[in-house]
């Protein structure tokens, strides 16, 4: 499947934009922000366009919930420290 990278670029930059209230200590990762938003981007993108239409917006809230949930823990732990 080809993902048409103008999509990856507006989706990257809405995530950005979403990023800015709760921004990403970068420091402790070892991969540059524009290469791992875009990495996220495109696999996504690829996983939910594989699916029939009809499933494709529940993925993509099942994705969000997941990930939310694993931001907060990530955020519960990181404050416990």
């Amino acid at each position: 499947m080809i993902v048409d990278p103008r999509l990856v670029d507006v989706l990257v930059d809405l995530a950005k934009e979403v990023e800015l209230g709760d921004p990403i200590d970068w420091g402790y990762v070892n991969i540059g922000e524009d290469e791992a938003y875009k990495i996220i981007a495109l696999g996504l993108i690829e996983h939910i366009e594989s699916l029939p239409q009809d499933q494709q917006l529940t993925a993509l809230y099942a994705t969000a919930i997941k990930l939310s949930v694993e931001n907060l823990v990530l955020n519960l732990k990181l404050l416990s420290k």
